[in-house]
């Protein structure tokens, strides 16, 4: 139900939040339509994270936030002005604390997650289990498939191309690097057994596919680069590789949540991730797009050796990161603010979550393997080690020692990094 313009100085009020005018654009957002005929007409209302300011108050409602993890990490996109954050959040936390009833959904839910929503609804960080009912749904075979890890590029690339090489592979290869994505593509096309296969290849640049007619000699190139296309291509993806019979689909974090592939269309699955933007979750994301593979197998590879769990981030480094929020959001700030911005709840709540934020970003690119295995070992899987018995025959002694603290790594107990602090 829509709340009027007084309600919501009230409310801002109510949770200390400053009230500020409405910028030209809202105001002329909300006269561009009737209010009363908009909630009638449209009770139901889906929004981006980046459009949820624009949504008008509601009281009562179901509020279902699917991909928590995405929602709260996307307060770090560069697409979002930093001028917007706090808007933006507020909205959230506006719509958290109004709603009914509230439904999260993501594949990797974390107490840490459930504590800020918590407090954005109750204002404190203990959860009342009378309030929250915790329902774990498995709708993947994840768990069926085998994960094999390679210990290097050179056994890895020799099981990537042995299965190229058989006719009747059709593989999924994705990776959190485009420069990796160009090198396999190159290594497709080069390769003499490959005739009369299709590639399908989508990475930030756009959607590119064709047929591999010879050894270097390729049919038309068709390319998508226009957003209004790239989103039907998206719309259908699953039916566009089955329509244009899709032999290798290379892919980088483009694909990712939203969209699936629930037929079992690829044989099996190649996957390479390096340290880089993406946290391990979303690297997870990445890899079960694909819901079902004919030969349930999928081959990591992690650049850069396991070491061992992380070191926890210092106090001090909280307090840089929030300093830095601090002064750039108190930069673009009203200055007819009737409160100062550091005495905000809501806003001490943004820090907190952008703090957490970056706390998923430095564990990944500090030990992008043990995240990723502490993510499986939650779900139960059980990863294999592939190495090459060359690689073995020729070890020096500082390989075999190695080896040896590799050995330790794989078989610590793997912990909280509040548990890790004690």
């Amino acid at each position: 139900s829509h709340t009027d313009t007084t309600q919501i100085k009230d409310n801002r009020k109510l949770y200390n939040q400053p009230y500020t005018e409405q910028t030209p654009h809202q105001k002329l957002f909300k006269h561009s339509r009737a209010h009363t005929q908009y909630n009638n007409k449209y009770p139901n209302i889906i929004s981006s994270i980046e459009s949820i300011h624009t949504v008008d108050s509601h009281e009562d409602h179901i509020l279902i936030l699917d991909e928590i993890h995405t929602i709260l990490l996307h307060l770090e996109s560069t697409t979002i002005k930093d001028s917007k954050k706090y808007e933006i959040f507020s909205a959230l936390c506006r719509l958290i604390r109004t709603a009914k009833k509230i439904l999260i959904s993501d594949a990797n839910i974390t107490l840490e997650q459930m504590k800020i929503l918590n407090n954005i609804r109750y204002g404190k960080d203990e959860i009342d289990k009378a309030l929250f009912t915790s329902i774990k749904i498995t709708q993947n075979n994840f768990s069926e498939c085998c994960h094999k890890f390679h210990y290097n590029q050179k056994s890895f690339i020799h099981q990537m191309t042995d299965d190229i090489k058989n006719k009747n592979n059709k593989i999924a290869i994705c990776s959190n690097s485009v420069s990796f994505i160009k090198k396999i593509e190159m290594t497709i096309r080069d390769d003499p057994g490959i005739i009369n296969k299709n590639i399908l290849i989508i990475t930030g640049q756009g959607i590119k596919r064709y047929n591999i007619i010879s050894t270097g000699v390729i049919g038309d190139i068709v390319e998508i680069t226009d957003t209004t296309q790239k989103y039907k291509f998206f719309q259908n993806i699953e039916q566009n590789i089955i329509k244009y019979d899709i032999d290798y689909f290379l892919s980088s974090p483009t694909v990712t949540t939203g969209l699936s592939i629930n037929k079992e269309i690829f044989n099996l699955q190649y996957v390479y991730f390096t340290t880089g933007s993406n946290t391990a979750s979303e690297c997870i994301q990445q890899v079960y797009r694909y819901r079902k593979l004919k030969d349930k197998m999928i081959h990591f590879l992690i650049n850069g050796k396991p070491k061992p769990p992380v070191t926890p981030i210092s106090t001090s480094d909280h307090i840089s990161h929030g300093l830095a929020s601090y002064r750039t959001q108190i930069l673009h700030f009203p200055i007819d603010t009737p409160d100062p911005i550091f005495k905000n709840e809501d806003y001490n709540l943004m820090l907190r979550v952008r703090g957490y934020n970056w706390k998923l970003s430095h564990q990944t690119k500090s030990n992008l393997y043990q995240e990723i295995f502490y993510y499986l070992n939650r779900h139960q899987i059980e990863p294999e080690f592939l190495i090459l018995s060359s690689d073995i025959s020729v070890k020096s002694y500082k390989d075999e020692l190695d080896q040896i603290e590799y050995e330790k790594f794989k078989n610590t107990e793997l912990i909280e990094i509040d548990q890790y602090n004690k």
